[in-house]
């Protein structure tokens, strides 16, 4: 799956019931790679890729799956300015948004549909949606927290984050520029 810059207004994904993969324009006059409400009159993004490093208005980006299996945002010149960073070898990769809104990367091969080698669940921006994780994974010490875009026309990282800390009493913080803000123990 390839898309141009020139398609950008365009989703990416094939016909899902709820949600929308492609790239979107904020307000900023740069680019992202998110997902989106389908149905929803006001475009309401749940997941941007690459808030970090936007493509800007004046060049060409393109979203594909690489050899290796990673889904990457790529700038007019071929620099890689978001990857997936999946770290498993993959033979014959297959990219897919599913109806929760989860995008995955899986083995064309594999059967058992729950089983994915990268999902965006894992990587939560600023909305939670059904079926994913808050808190702390023991074996992979991975967090899953959500953080606050800077403004409402810049999805890159705000001061704002919440997170569950599982370690001891279970608690629920939220933090600016990682300073408590509010905390509720004892859930």
């Amino acid at each position: 799956m390839q898309l141009n810059h020139s398609q950008m207004n365009r989703p990416l994904s094939p016909p899902a019931k709820f949600f929308e993969l492609g790239f979107f324009d904020p307000g900023n006059s740069k680019w992202y790679l998110g997902i989106w409400y389908k149905k929803i009159p006001v475009k309401t993004v749940v997941w941007v890729a690459n808030k970090d490093n936007p493509l800007s208005n004046s060049s060409s980006g393109t979203f594909k799956i690489s050899d290796r299996g990673n889904i990457v945002v790529v700038d007019g010149v071929g620099s890689v300015l978001w990857s997936s960073k999946q770290t498993q070898e993959v033979v014959n990769p297959v990219v897919q948004l599913l109806d929760s809104g989860n995008l995955v990367v899986r083995e064309t091969s594999e059967i058992d549909p729950e089983k994915h080698l990268w999902q965006s669940f894992d990587y939560p921006t600023d909305t939670l949606l059904p079926d994913m994780k808050m808190g702390s994974n023991f074996d992979s010490r991975f967090d899953w927290n959500l953080t606050s875009w800077k403004s409402s026309e810049d999805p890159s990282t705000g001061d704002y984050s919440f997170k569950l800390d599982v370690h001891g009493f279970l608690e629920i913080f939220l933090l600016k520029n990682q300073e408590p803000k509010y905390r509720k123990w004892r859930l």
